[in-house]
Formats: structure tokens, C-alpha cells, sequence
């Protein structure tokens, strides 16, 4: 696509581009981890990768982390195995310009033979310089939203308020002798409490399984930490966390029964909030709701806000080619 006397050009990724793609990742102002291509290889043999690299005069200027529907050959997403997934960039481009990228990625997906794509754009708080052009865009393009889910989030850049009940609670885990510490060699101890409440509460598993988490966080040990709840050396409580640039994020929360009666958890993320309030601007607990966001889970959502979250959204687009 020619843009006032510059060619923009689409390509597929290939396995030779991969440091190519994370020396980008690395430069870029609103990336995450989990786009990497190392965390990405984690779905190969479940999803069909079509990630996509836009050049300007040869020049990489934007990655899009992409695969196929898997009950759908005819769509394309921005990503199924990832919770978000748009347009990355190397620098705050204009508005225009923004859209004419992702009008290049649509030509080129339609001249692939995809019918529909489903566009997950990132939440702002993993953005370093305003970068939501892509929404004006998928406005613009009368893109459909098809989901929108609610998340927590704390800003941890200003005085917070727990709840009076909260406050409580994490007086009483400390004062029960619950050690919080950062380590990871108790991720074992830690799945098989989050293992037994997922299947307890839910008849469900974690999305991603032991060894799965053990390959991930020895591949990511700056990114992916577990905080750890002790009682006499044993595990009763933790969060496992994805770091990421500004924003830390609690993957998995769980506590065994007497971690829940001596409310541990409530220590480690008390914790958690201390040691990174000067590290990072956010803390994100995820989203509190299922069945394509159109139920809400008002507990959970209650237990997040009383560490002073506040809500925000992750959306879902589709738009037809």
C-alpha cells in the first residue's frame, strides 16, 4: 500500500525473523511479554500461527501477533491463546497513518482467503505513550464488538484505601506468623492448592499445567513470579504474577483452606502492592467475569475492589473483510 510516496508492506512471520521480532518487541511502546516469540511457541501444535510484520520502506515498524480460529479456517485473530493482542508499535504514529496500517493488514488478510477478523486490541495501562488509534479504526471500519469483559485494576501511583474489612484481614494474616516471599522453587506447592480449588469450585483445571508454568518461568524469570504464603514452611497461599513494563499482574490467586481462614491471601497482595508501588504504575488482578463477559462474578469482583481497584475493560472486535 502506497502512503504519500511510502510503501507499506505486509509480510508473514517466519521462524528466521524471531530475534527480528523480539529485538522489535523490545523497542516498541506498547508491547508485553507474552507477544514474545518464546511465550508464543507455547501454542504451537494448538493454534495456527499467522503473526504478521509491517515494514515502511523496509523498515519494521509494527508487529501484529495473529493465528486461525481453530474451529474457523476462514478467521483470523489477534491472538485466541493470548487475553489481548493488537497492533504493536515502534513509536506513537498519527491517526491516519494507524490506519492505514491496519488497512494494509486487512488487504492482506483478504488476499489470504480470511473472511473475519477478530481483533483483541491491549488495554492502555500496557501502553508507555497514548496509542489507541487502532480503536478509532475498528470504530471507523464499523467493526462489531463482540465481547467485553470487566477487569481490576489498582493505580499504584496514588494513596489507596482498602476496606475496613481488608485492612483487617491483612492484620491478621500478619499477625498469624504467614512469611509472603518472593520464590519460585514453590510453584509445585503452590499448583497443587490451586489445582485442588479450581477443581473443588469450579470442576476446572488452570489454563496452563504444571509443566507447562515450570518451562514458562524458567524462559521468563524476570517476567513471571510466584509470591508465596508460608505457615511453617508450607505453602497456603500465593500469587503468581506476570510482570510486565509498568504493570504487574496476578495470573493466579489461590489459597488452601487454612490459608483462607487466616485470609494469607490478603497479606500477599498487600505485599505484592508494597514492593512494586515503585516499580510499576499498575496492578491488574484480570478480569471477574466469564461466559463471553455476559455474566459477572460480584464476588470476586467485590473481594478485588476492596484493595482499591477500579474497573477496566477488554474488548472483543470482529470485523468481516
Amino acid at each position: 500500500m502506497n502512503i504519500k510516496n511510502h510503501f507499506i508492506h505486509v509480510a508473514a512471520f517466519s521462524p528466521d525473523k524471531a530475534k527480528i521480532w523480539d529485538t522489535f518487541l523490545g523497542q516498541s511502546i506498547n508491547s508485553h511479554f507474552f507477544y514474545s516469540r518464546d511465550f508464543l511457541k507455547y501454542h504451537e501444535g494448538k493454534l495456527v500461527d499467522r503473526s504478521l510484520m509491517l515494514y515502511l520502506n523496509e523498515k519494521l515498524i509494527g508487529i501484529l501477533p495473529a493465528c486461525e480460529c481453530p474451529v474457523d479456517r476462514y478467521q483470523i485473530s489477534s491472538h485466541y491463546g493470548l487475553s489481548f493482542a493488537g497492533l504493536v508499535l515502534s513509536k506513537r504514529f498519527g491517526q491516519g497513518f494507524v490506519n492505514s496500517c491496519l488497512d494494509a493488514i486487512c488487504l492482506y488478510l483478504k488476499d489470504c482467503g480470511y473472511k473475519t477478523f477478530h481483533y483483541k486490541p491491549s488495554p492502555f495501562i500496557y501502553h508507555s505513550k497514548p496509542c489507541q488509534a487502532d480503536l478509532y479504526w475498528l470504530w471507523k471500519n464499523n467493526a462489531q464488538l463482540v465481547r467485553r469483559d470487566s477487569g481490576s485494576v489498582i493505580f499504584l501511583k496514588s494513596p489507596l484505601q482498602y476496606s475496613k474489612g481488608r485492612k483487617s484481614s491483612v492484620k491478621k494474616a500478619f499477625k498469624s506468623n504467614i512469611r509472603v516471599e518472593l520464590n519460585n522453587s514453590k510453584i509445585d506447592e503452590f499448583w497443587n492448592v490451586l489445582t485442588s480449588n479450581l477443581q473443588q469450585k469450579y470442576d476446572a483445571l488452570p489454563t496452563h499445567d504444571l509443566s507447562q508454568i515450570k518451562n514458562l518461568t524458567a524462559n521468563f524469570p524476570d517476567n513471571i513470579k510466584l509470591y508465596a504464603a508460608l505457615l511453617n514452611d508450607r505453602v497456603v497461599s500465593g500469587a503468581l504474577l506476570f510482570v510486565n513494563p509498568g504493570v504487574v499482574h496476578t495470573q493466579y490467586l489461590s489459597s488452601s483452606q487454612l490459608g483462607k481462614d487466616l485470609c494469607a491471601l490478603d497479606l500477599v497482595i498487600d505485599t505484592i502492592v508494597s514492593n512494586y508501588s515503585s516499580k510499576c504504575s499498575y496492578l491488574s488482578f484480570g478480569i471477574s467475569t466469564f461466559h463471553n463477559g455476559k455474566q459477572y462474578n460480584s464476588s470476586l469482583g467485590s473481594y478485588k475492589e476492596s484493595f482499591d481497584s477500579g474497573p477496566m475493560l477488554f474488548e472483543h472486535y470482529s470485523l468481516t473483510l
